[in-house]
């Protein structure tokens, strides 16, 4: 006879109707045993074998600077305060996976999940995981991006960023679930070597964040297609993010980089969603690399594009010539 299924440890009562009233961060206490210090999550990137021994090209000498803060429309979002309705939607999506990761280990250790399934079960219970670290970076991303400091903090840590192997390494993340929705992800030139100035780890986060909703509200059965390439008219390195299923109105498309905010589709379909993985990754790429985003929507061919576009890049030559090599010799 097999055993009942444990109930989660962790329970958070439904969010109440929130009030106008907001919480102010406040600076971190003294660190003691019953106030234990928040971890920090390195991103967990796995890299790619032919990635090894590529150069890296000193910055562009005519870039141009960084600009101070992030744009004046958000300047009402970029106090230290955040609202409640985003804290404790934020504990809801923390919480429940963690709860089944806590049940499906309750399940393994009492023998209610068999041996021959729980490869499968493990497998779940890591992708869970690693969903709530995308979580909780998300929110740290926020934090830094809501006040001065933070934004220079980021600014300090700028470098050189290559696209195809940030946005390969952000693909990899998403493999195994594309794969469960019959989605296939494809970046259109993997083999020349764009950089950017910027931070990579941070151009990662845009990608995964943009690759995540493109597979939780794109069709099964489709592509999302990463397509990178220069305009010759301005000069600007295009990233074009697309995937085939429910999109956003006119009215929508101003209000979608906001911080909270959800179109109204993707609720219908996805009823839980923080609504700020699309505010990160505008502030991200204007505080982090001058470079701005924007939604595009073809009604008729269902087609939902998120393009990026960076002012300067440049071209790693010899880097590029290897690749190609490799993709040719494999």
């Amino acid at each position: 006879m097999n055993n009942p299924k444990k109930q989660p440890i962790f329970t958070l009562p439904p969010p109440k109707k929130p009030s106008t009233g907001t919480i102010k961060l406040q600076k971190a206490e003294k660190i003691t045993p019953e106030n234990p210090p928040i971890p920090h999550f390195p991103p967990v990137t796995t890299p790619l074998p032919s990635a090894e021994g590529i150069p890296i090209s000193p910055p562009p000498p005519s870039l141009p600077e960084i600009p101070s803060d992030i744009d004046d429309e958000d300047s009402q979002e970029s106090q230290t305060e955040i609202d409640n309705p985003l804290i404790l939607n934020f504990t809801h999506q923390i919480i429940a996976p963690l709860n089944a990761v806590i049940g499906t280990i309750d399940n393994v250790i009492d023998g209610t999940i068999k041996e021959e399934k729980r490869q499968q079960k493990l497998k779940t219970v890591r992708a869970q995981l690693a969903m709530t670290i995308e979580l909780v970076r998300n929110l740290a991303y926020l934090s830094q991006l809501t006040t001065q400091s933070g934004r220079e903090s980021l600014r300090a840590r700028l470098g050189i960023a290559t696209i195809p192997l940030v946005a390969m390494h952000a693909v990899q993340f998403f493999q195994e679930p594309a794969e469960k929705r019959g989605v296939r992800i494809s970046i259109t030139d993997s083999t020349t070597q764009y950089k950017v100035r910027g931070h990579k780890d941070l151009l990662q986060q845009v990608f995964m964040n943009l690759l995540e909703n493109a597979l939780k509200y794109c069709d099964p059965d489709t592509e999302i297609t990463i397509e990178i390439k220069p305009q010759k008219t301005t000069g600007n390195l295009i990233i074009d993010v697309i995937n085939t299923g429910i999109g956003f109105n006119k009215e929508e498309i101003s209000n979608i980089f906001k911080r909270g905010t959800r179109g109204k589709e993707a609720v219908k379909i996805k009823s839980s969603g923080s609504g700020i993985g699309l505010y990160i990754c505008k502030n991200i790429l204007k505080v982090a690399f001058n470079a701005k985003i924007e939604a595009i929507y073809a009604t008729k061919l269902r087609q939902v594009t998120f393009r990026i576009r960076f002012p300067e890049y440049t071209i790693d030559k010899e880097s590029t010539e290897k690749w190609r090599y490799e993709k040719d010799t494999r």
